[in-house]
């Protein structure tokens, strides 16, 4: 199965493509892209500080108007950090 991976997930992305779906992670694997994070770091940068600077939140969708500055895609690309900056950090 190793010596026929890459085979394997070529059938499978054409087996996707065919009912009109694709798979970003699989064609990620296949171009050898899979530990690029496609500027998901800046990102990540500027909610970290988000959090920091208001760390009871921003409220729902809070990041949108911040991060559309930066990026065009203008929210964490991460549950846990769009969370807690749009609803702030709790202490248990």
């Amino acid at each position: 199965m190793y010596y026929f991976r890459n085979n394997i997930l070529v059938f499978i992305s054409n087996q996707i493509n065919m009912i009109g779906f694709s798979s970003r992670f699989i064609d990620k694997i296949l171009l050898g892209t899979i530990s690029s994070d496609s500027g998901r770091s800046i990102i990540w940068g500027r909610t970290i500080e988000m959090i920091k600077q208001n760390p009871l939140g921003y409220g729902g969708m809070g990041t949108r108007h911040i991060i559309t500055d930066i990026i065009f895609a203008g929210y964490p690309h991460s549950v846990i950090l769009e969370i807690l900056v749009d609803f702030g950090v709790f202490l248990v």
